[in-house]
């Protein structure tokens, strides 16, 4: 019984030599990025960068505590209504708004969490699931903070201070430095808590409910408070992309969204912090390497070939091959050897690339 709570070895400290060269690292690339960068392509970049922050909520909520929820899209939308209602409604300066925009979302969290999580396995998912899908119409019957059918516009914008230069290239870096910064934070209030007794709680939760219960551990505040948690990293999310994009409409927050960000969740790996860095690497990674097989068809006439612009189907094929490869995540890479279907996967893949080659001259 007394494994119940030594559930996992505690998790290296980040903090440390190896982490701070990597943080330099990241430092000098980011200040690079004007270089090869445009101003679209920053922000874009900034906006997958915001969604980290959601995918991090999700493994908090499913990874440590064993939560599945399918409708965090739903707090990323609570989280950017309420910055964008504290803006413009109250008049609170940016910090304000988006502690209120992540208060917002928080507390919605609690007062969903604590009904729904009487539920268990895949009849919380369902339900958090029902969430997502009624959180669009629900939010057009509140214009005044959605924005209603047509949506509305964020009256304050964030401008770059004078040092940094003046014009869209310098506002939009420092929003992606905005982004960046609150990406840090938010990590690093993660890693503090699942690294303390509360961490150990919900670790202990997740893989014995019954064994957690018995040690004296409250298993209704420990779920509660790590979706309410969960919720308010989403909420900082959709906080960020206000940020970014001083617009908010309820058609901006869709089912597909919450899938999106759990599946990115679940393909980083869930359980380890490294994961959700790795996840939205891929979901960085994953559309540019649809531009590339894109452009690499151009002006190639194929019905399966023009299927290569479909976003969706792109990023769905790339998520399903890397679950069937690396099962764990690509957080266990480096400690799981590959799979032998993913071995065969890889070669099938092969046999496809070279049949392609010789039946299109322009590969």
């Amino acid at each position: 019984m007394t494994d119940a709570l030594d559930v996992d070895a505690p998790q290296r400290s980040w903090p440390g030599q190896r982490h701070v060269s990597g943080a330099v690292c990241v430092g000098l690339i980011l200040l690079s990025l004007p270089i090869f960068l445009d101003s679209i392509q920053l922000q874009r970049l900034a906006m997958s960068l915001a969604l980290f922050l959601a995918i991090l909520g999700v493994n908090l909520s499913t990874g440590y505590c064993g939560l599945i929820s399918l409708g965090h899209g739903a707090f990323v939308g609570i989280g950017a209504f309420g910055t964008a209602w504290f803006l413009d409604a109250e008049h609170l300066p940016w910090p304000a708004a988006i502690a209120g925009g992540v208060l917002t979302a928080g507390v919605a969290g609690l007062l969903i969490g604590a009904p729904a999580l009487r539920l268990r396995g895949i009849h919380l998912a369902l339900v958090t699931l029902a969430i997502a899908v009624m959180f669009q119409p629900l939010a057009r019957q509140f214009p005044q903070f959605s924005g209603g059918v047509s949506g509305k516009a964020v009256a304050a914008r964030i401008v770059a201070p004078g040092w940094l230069g003046d014009g869209r290239l310098a506002d939009t870096m420092w929003q992606l430095c905005i982004v960046i910064f609150s990406c840090l934070v938010g990590l690093l209030v993660v890693h503090n808590l699942v690294n303390s007794q509360w961490g150990r709680s919900m670790r202990a939760v997740r893989d014995d409910e019954r064994a957690a219960a018995v040690y004296g551990i409250n298993l209704t505040i420990v779920r509660t408070g790590a979706f309410a948690m969960s919720a308010a990293l989403a909420g900082l999310a959709g906080a960020m992309q206000v940020v970014l994009f001083p617009w908010v409409s309820p058609d901006a927050y869709t089912t597909f969204d919450s899938l999106t960000i759990y599946a990115v969740a679940v393909i980083g790996g869930l359980g380890t912090l490294r994961g959700s860095v790795l996840g939205v690497a891929a979901l960085i990674v994953v559309p540019r390497f649809q531009s590339l097989l894109s452009s690499s068809v151009d002006g190639v006439s194929s019905p399966w070939l023009d299927l290569l612009g479909s976003d969706a189907l792109v990023f769905g094929g790339a998520l399903t091959a890397l679950a069937l490869v690396f099962p764990g995540g690509l957080a266990a890479v480096d400690t799981a050897p590959i799979t032998k279907f993913g071995r065969r996967f890889f070669g099938l893949f092969f046999v496809i690339g070279r049949f392609l080659k010789r039946r299109y001259s322009t590969f």
